[in-house]
């Protein structure tokens, strides 16, 4: 949301800057999730599933994006992406008893 209020060279490289500090914790504590959370045989096939989704997400939330915009408009994304983003919050606090740490034995042992 700050790309929008980008007016000069020097707010772009603080935006992109933040971005990528954002990108660079997030991308490897899900990483870490995914590892963590599935059996020690199936570690591989975590990390591909996950590594594909990202991929899979970049790609078609461009795509998505773009079709929003044309419909909507960027308020109409903000909206949107807001809504995703709290539905998403929502799920991960009710779920949250499940999400610990598995016991060992009974996902990924480290």
């Amino acid at each position: 949301m700050a790309l929008v209020r980008v007016d000069s060279s020097v707010s772009l490289a603080v935006v992109g800057a933040m971005y990528t500090i954002g990108q660079g914790m997030t991308v490897p504590a899900l990483t870490a999730v995914a590892i963590e959370r599935a059996e020690q045989s199936q570690v591989g096939l975590a990390m591909a599933t996950y590594s594909a989704s990202y991929q899979v997400g970049l790609g078609a939330g461009g795509l998505l994006a773009g079709v929003l915009i044309s419909a909507a408009g960027y308020h109409g994304l903000y909206l949107t992406m807001a809504a995703v983003a709290a539905l998403g919050l929502v799920s991960t606090v009710s779920r949250w008893s499940e999400l610990r740490r598995p016991v060992p034995g009974q996902g990924h042992a480290r």
